[in-house]
């Protein structure tokens, strides 16, 4: 079995992220703003605003990245202006939110995504539950965190932001 691992991003990661958020395969469900690439150079320098991201490696070779924010601290820029994801985390224990993507072509359509996914939250130890809020359209990425074993809860719209209008699926996977 291949190995797969994990580790932060740091900055000599910014090139290869920035060739991933211009793939047309990540452009397609994933925000592209000024903003968004504007938080992620923040965190590689340091900075952490919401969000940290993760590599993930495949045998070493570095194919896809995870963005986690901690929504346990009751972050009022959770996902959905209304925190709509608060709504379903007890605040006794530690929620994070997952975004996924797998940057290189190459890597797509080989049964990684949910392999990856499943790996990562075992390898967080420390975190009981995840939530996901990929758009209702992308079923290819629905399919994948149901594979991962998340369950669908609800769905909401987003009022502002990069996805404001479009309708999202909020998806949670706990730990035993």
């Amino acid at each position: 079995m291949q190995k797969i691992s994990f580790r932060k991003a740091t900055l000599s990661d910014q090139n290869l992220l920035k060739i991933w958020f211009a793939k047309p395969h990540v452009q397609e469900y994933w925000d592209n703003s000024k903003e968004m690439w504007k938080n992620v150079v923040s965190y590689l320098n340091g900075e952490k605003i919401l969000y940290d991201y993760w590599i993930g490696l495949l045998e070493n070779i570095p194919f896809c990245l995870i963005i986690t924010s901690d929504l346990s601290e009751n972050d009022p820029r959770a996902p959905g202006s209304d925190n709509d994801f608060l709504t379903y985390i007890d605040p006794k224990e530690t929620t994070w939110t997952v975004d996924f993507m797998i940057g290189e072509e190459a890597f797509l359509k080989r049964g990684l995504s949910y392999l990856a996914l499943q790996k990562f939250i075992d390898w967080q130890k420390e975190v009981k539950n995840f939530v996901v809020d990929p758009e209702i359209s992308n079923t290819r990425a629905i399919h994948c965190y149901e594979k991962a074993g998340f369950e669908k809860i609800a769905t909401f719209i987003p009022k502002e932001g990069y996805f404001s209008g479009l309708e999202h699926v909020i998806m949670k996977k706990g730990k035993t």
